[in-house]
């Protein structure tokens, strides 16, 4: 790990939180202002509440399996932010039963929610620091980051602490807008990932409204290559599968060609040769299919596998004259092979 701040724990137990608390009589806390009515965190109110603060506030965040930047978990929090929501509890505790005097709880609780505040500070600005590198890397750490900060904040909103719960919720959009934008600026082009990687933080970047496309990361570089009817042929292709594939032949016979595959995965192809000496020029076309197979471990996903072409129709020109028939070309099969990193569609850059 790039930085040591995100795992720090600091061994702190509630007389520690209560000296470190420095004497504010011009500053009441939050949980005083509210006559510590937060407090009491398991009041089916309180979780109603909450809820709903993180269906509103945090969908992009929420633990999924789709290899973004998302939480780990809503719940589990960092031991020092524990105990200092624990004191906060505790504190209101015996001020609403008579026991602490309203300023002694005001300085008390005023120290434990600023070492809640610092904690959200120090992990989010960690976090977005290394988040600004663009790496796959580093998203273990980062997802552990944002798990500490988005459920300190959880618990925050549980207490009514709304200004806690937004500080916390703003460090993880920051985190991740500063990932997605290196990332999709340039750095992904470098690194060899899970294409859902970059869907993934797509659908979270979409959700937040931020205006970053993180799509083109998920580009990869597919390649066939073969020969038939003496003719070596050339696929390229940078996207998903669908759209459009760039065709080369040569041999007997130089050309080049497309062919554009839908949704489906059938699509066209055709492609214009020269022989060397460029007296006769063939046309030809026709049907091509991209043929999947299962990820290995994971039979719900799969990856492009063989290209299938059949001839329909070719035109031969020579001398002039133009020579309609069918060609005599046989089915042809292509293995495709696909990139690690991603691929640049001007030129198809940074994918081999």
């Amino acid at each position: 790990m790039r930085f040591t701040a995100l795992r720090r724990l600091l061994p702190l137990s509630a007389p520690l939180l209560l000296a470190a608390a420095a004497p504010l009589e011009a500053q009441q806390s939050r949980a005083m202002a509210v006559d510590c009515r937060g407090a009491s965190a398991v009041t089916p109110e309180n979780r109603q509440r909450t809820e709903l603060w993180v269906r509103e506030r945090l969908p992009a965040f929420v633990p999924s399996p789709d290899h973004a930047l998302r939480m780990q978990s809503l719940i589990r929090q960092a031991e020092q932010v524990k105990l200092a929501f624990h004191s906060i509890s505790s504190t209101c505790a015996q001020y609403l039963a008579g026991t602490m005097e309203r300023e002694a709880a005001d300085r008390a609780l005023h120290g434990f929610e600023r070492i809640i505040g610092n904690f959200i500070h120090d992990v989010g600005n960690d976090a977005t620091v290394l988040a600004a590198q663009g790496q796959v890397a580093d998203m273990g750490g980062l997802r552990q980051a944002m798990t500490d900060i988005g459920a300190t904040g959880r618990q925050a909103a549980l207490m009514g602490d709304e200004a806690l719960a937004e500080n916390a919720r703003k460090k993880l959009v920051d985190a991740l807008v500063s990932f997605s934008r290196t990332f999709a600026d340039g750095a992904c082009y470098d690194q060899a990932f899970d294409p859902r990687i970059a869907m993934g933080l797509h659908r979270q970047n979409e959700i937040l409204g931020t205006g970053i496309d993180v799509t083109p990361c998920a580009r990869r570089l597919f390649t066939a290559d073969g020969t038939g009817a003496d003719i070596v042929w050339r696929f390229r292709h940078c996207g998903s599968g669908v759209g459009e594939w760039k065709i080369q032949t040569s041999g007997p016979l130089l050309g080049s060609g497309v062919a554009t595959l839908s949704l489906d995965l059938t699509g066209f192809w055709q492609i214009s040769e020269n022989t060397s000496e460029g007296d006769v020029l063939v046309q030809y076309k026709g049907d091509m299919t991209l043929v999947q197979k299962p990820v290995e471990g994971e039979p719900d996903l799969k990856v492009p596998d063989r290209l299938l072409l059949q001839v329909t129709e070719g035109t031969v020109t020579a001398d002039g004259e133009v020579f309609h028939r069918g060609l005599s070309m046989p089915g042809l099969t292509f293995a495709v092979k696909k990139s690690d990193k991603p691929c640049r569609e001007e030129g198809e850059q940074g994918a081999e």
